[in-house]
C-alpha cells in the first residue's frame, strides 16, 4: 500500500516537473521569436 502511494507520488512530482519545464521552455522560445534580434548587433546573436 504504501510503495504504491509513493511510487504514484513520484510520478505526480515528474510529471509536474515536465509540464513546468515545457512550459517554461514554451515560454522562452516564445520571447525569443517575438523579441527583435535585428535591432542587435550581429555579435551579440552568436554569443
Amino acid at each position: 500500500m504504501l510503495k504504491e502511494a509513493i511510487i504514484s507520488f513520484q510520478r505526480d512530482i515528474k510529471y509536474e516537473f515536465d509540464t513546468q519545464y515545457l512550459c517554461q521552455k514554451n515560454t522562452l522560445l516564445l520571447l525569443l521569436r517575438n523579441f527583435p534580434t535585428h535591432k542587435l548587433p550581429q555579435s551579440q546573436i552568436l554569443e
